[in-house]
């Protein structure tokens, strides 16, 4: 899903920035590049999951601070835009769901494990699923349906079927 909203946000820019065209409102990249954040952050604790099922407690904090920073950047950026509230209770919640994780952990690994914390970039790079449950996740098609509704009076529904339609929503 986060390269999704890369390439939504990508397309939205291209759009936008064609002669003659409607501009999008401001907080729809700011949206946008959250929710790629997010999602990114997201599978950072997929994959802190995964290493402490391995008994690797050391990347498991490692990616747990990670995605902690990122959940802690976006809900203080949504803070000051205007988004939705419903935008700015999710990302809270995700940071609140994701803090007390990170700080067991980081407890669980200073108090019995001891294992070095390595830097997130020395882990392997998370595999990016996508969120359309096929390989490859959202295709360039997706980016632009989502683009083009952001712009017309229409934008929900559009959305809406973009999403429930060819991403097998």
């Amino acid at each position: 899903m986060a390269a999704f909203y890369a390439s939504a946000s990508t397309g939205l820019t291209a759009y936008a920035s064609l002669k003659g065209r409607p501009q999008a409102e401001k907080m729809w990249p700011h949206l946008l590049e959250w929710n790629e954040k997010a999602f990114g952050a997201w599978a950072q604790v997929h994959a802190a999951a995964e290493h402490a099922e391995a008994f690797e407690y050391g990347a498991q904090v490692s990616r747990l601070s990670s995605a902690l920073d990122v959940f802690e950047a976006v809900a203080k950026g949504s803070k000051a835009e205007k988004v939705s509230a419903e935008a700015k209770v999710a990302f809270n919640e995700a940071l609140a769901a994701v803090k007390p994780m990170q700080q067991a952990a980081c407890r669980h690994n200073d108090a019995v494990y001891h294992e070095r914390v390595p830097p997130l970039a020395a882990l392997d790079a998370v595999k990016q699923h996508g969120g359309s449950g096929r390989p490859g996740g959202a295709t360039p098609r997706h980016a632009c349906l989502v683009g083009l509704a952001l712009f017309g009076s229409g934008w929900r529904s559009a959305l809406y079927s973009a999403a429930q339609g060819p991403m097998g929503g």
